[in-house]
């Protein structure tokens, strides 16, 4: 069985950086059997949690023997295993690939400190400026990549 882990409520400072749905939204498309584990925030900081996932955050997965956390290694390790949502040519798969770790290390922590920047009582308004045309120049060329097709590769992939 397929279990991942989630959270039962999302504390305020870590709305929009919870990374669960994405584990979600891969298995659903997979159509794969899967086990939500919910867990209150707090509980995600003991000791108990902190062996199957060691920085206390959502999600992990856990599939038989299976035992894994990052959600973009466990997308990976779903597309290899059930062998969907990547392309099978090496230079469209490559170019997918790209495309995603820049989502996750290009994109997602300039979004991250932006966010983090709304809740910083000491960040000034030039900073969350900053922050913002930061994002935007990013999505910018996310957009004109994309602004004449649908997807990345020639059809929907991870």
């Amino acid at each position: 069985m397929n279990r991942f882990s989630a959270l039962t409520g999302i504390p305020e400072s870590t709305k929009g950086l919870v990374r669960e749905v994405r584990v979600r939204w891969m298995l659903e498309e997979l159509g794969v059997s899967f086990e939500e584990v919910r867990y209150p925030h707090p509980e995600t900081k003991k000791e108990e949690y902190l062996k199957i996932q060691p920085f206390g955050q959502v999600p992990y997965f856990i599939s038989d023997d299976l035992c894994m956390f990052e959600s973009g290694a466990i997308l990976l390790h779903l597309a290899f295993k059930y062998n969907k949502f990547l392309p099978e040519n090496e230079i469209e798969r490559a170019h997918v690939l790209t495309w995603m770790f820049a989502a996750l290390n290009t994109l997602e922590p300039f979004m991250a400190h932006s966010f983090l920047l709304k809740q910083d009582a000491n960040a000034t308004d030039a900073m969350k400026l900053r922050a913002k045309e930061l994002i935007k120049k990013r999505l910018s060329v996310i957009s004109n990549f994309l602004s004449n097709k649908e997807f990345i590769g020639e059809e929907f992939s991870i």
